[in-house]
């Protein structure tokens, strides 16, 4: 196993989709130099990828019906910004 990093962009994008390793685990999300992160610890003899979807919204933004509270897997501060990172189904 080992740990990657991925890069996630503002909300004005609404759904951002990567292709990770079958079985990759979402271990952590935070922000680093300004940008919004998620770390995965992942298999890196895995060939299988597979398309994983996440959105991400801000305060006081509305959410639709693909997002549960379940499937949230962060929320980052980036300046005066607090989003919120959510593991999605499209």
């Amino acid at each position: 196993m080992i740990i990657y990093k991925y890069e996630l962009f503002l909300p004005a994008i609404p759904l951002h989709t990567f292709k990770l390793p079958k079985g990759a685990q979402i271990i952590h999300c935070a922000a680093h130099d300004n940008r919004i992160m998620f770390w995965a610890m992942v298999d890196k003899d895995e060939e299988e990828l597979v398309a994983r979807h996440f959105r991400v919204l801000g305060t006081g933004d509305s959410t639709d019906l693909f997002i549960s509270p379940s499937s949230h897997i962060g929320t980052v501060f980036i300046d005066k910004l607090v989003l919120h990172i959510f593991e999605v189904q499209p």
